[in-house]
């Protein structure tokens, strides 16, 4: 395992393991508040003694002195001689034993502690850390799975670590391997993660491993994590995950996809992806066949766009519109342009019922907007008729 990615793993335990030294005494407020005086009382509560020996730290890793140890010996005895099977007084008397320096002694005790309990919290951050001391990721992402499945703070912070080491191509696999069993923390996974613009071209690759084995998203944000590519520009991911979410548009090669607007768009923006604000707006209406829109500014406004994959050559591009007659006070226009490198090939005017107008995609273009603008130079004297676009089609050039 590269380096820097064990280092992310790790230093991602350490907020966890700050949580977790202020949640360890959770067994009843009366612990939290007051450890010391707790433990004077009969051992009906084991997590007491476990609360003392928190409470003798300043902040985790940062022991008041040697008595640290001692206490959390102490604490971590009483407790297991009162409850044998109690994880947090093994992983006590773990971490009493790391304070010595006894480091191979506190790694048996805490293996031991999560055989008791495979989701106690210190002993499966504190392995996580020592393991990625060797490079072992593998079993850095079982400990990973274990703690997520108990939720929490915990869990937050180790999403955000996730996030950040899934920057990292060598994650890819070892997520894939942990979330074809569908675990109960994917969903979160899912929509903590691609927010994380670092992580969105590799989090991408996994939805694309996942899919190919028909493994869904329980978060139902396939298109979220599609828009985030294009908005990072990583079109070749993107439409390679919108291809497998919806299949290759008709006809294949560079077409317009939905051109009809028979369907409702399922991966915007490589389908048609409409904006509406107070004075514009489109809709698609696959009941009527149409994309309507309208405008009551003079401001020139993107009403719809859809990024298609473009090939080199020659082609022409045909609209047809159900209502020509609003045509004439709705100023409307078909732009091309291409996605990277940004250049513009071409614009198209929708004055009538039907029109068409030929246009180069150079061989550098292999993404390529279809815009449709919007605007009105007067305002209308009364509520304004939408525009109703029939169909969209792009095709060779004769």
């Amino acid at each position: 395992m590269p380096r820097k990615l064990r280092l992310m793993l790790a230093i991602g335990v350490m907020p966890a393991l700050a949580i977790f030294a202020a949640l360890f005494s959770l067994s009843t407020i009366a612990t939290g508040l007051v450890p010391e005086r707790a433990t004077q009382l009969p051992v009906l509560n084991a997590n007491a003694h476990a609360a003392e020996a928190a409470a003798g730290l300043g902040g985790f890793g940062t022991p008041k002195g040697a008595e640290a140890a001692a206490a959390m010996t102490r604490a971590g005895r009483e407790t297991f001689l009162s409850e044998p099977i109690n994880a947090n007084a093994i992983s006590l008397m773990a971490l009493a034993r790391q304070l010595g320096g006894d480091l191979p002694g506190a790694r048996a005790l805490y293996e031991h502690a999560i055989v008791v309990d495979k989701r106690n919290r210190l002993a499966n951050l504190w392995l996580i850390e020592d393991a990625s001391a060797n490079g072992r990721l593998g079993y850095i992402l079982d400990r990973y799975d274990v703690l997520l499945r108990t939720g929490g703070p915990t869990s937050t912070a180790l999403y955000d670590t996730l996030a950040t080491a899934l920057r990292e191509p060598a994650m890819v696999p070892h997520l894939e391997a942990r979330l074809v069993r569908n675990p109960p923390w994917a969903e979160q996974f899912w929509l903590r993660v691609a927010p994380n613009p670092g992580a969105i071209a590799n989090l991408g690759e996994l939805r694309l491993r996942l899919l190919a084995r028909k493994i869904g998203n329980p978060a139902n944000n396939d298109g979220d994590i599609v828009r985030r590519l294009v908005g990072l520009s990583e079109y070749d991911i993107a439409a390679r995950l919108a291809r497998s979410i919806a299949g290759a548009p008709a006809g294949g090669g560079f077409t317009i996809r939905n051109g009809e607007f028979a369907a409702r768009p399922l991966v915007p923006p490589f389908d048609w992806e409409t904006y509406t604000g107070t004075e514009f707006g489109a809709e698609l209406d696959p009941a009527s066949g149409v994309l309507s829109f309208f405008s009551v500014t003079s401001i020139d406004n993107l009403v719809a766009h859809q990024l298609s994959e473009a090939k080199a050559g020659r082609y022409v591009i045909n609209y047809r519109v159900r209502n020509p007659e609003v045509l004439g006070q709705l100023q409307s226009t078909l732009r091309l342009r291409c996605a990277e490198p940004a250049m513009a090939l071409g614009t198209l005017p929708l004055t009538r019922a039907t029109g068409g107008a030929a246009f180069t995609v150079p061989p550098t273009c292999r993404y390529l907007w279809v815009e449709l603008w919007a605007k009105r130079e007067a305002a209308p004297s009364g509520y304004p008729e939408d525009a109703l676009l029939e169909s969209v089609e792009v095709r060779a050039a004769p």
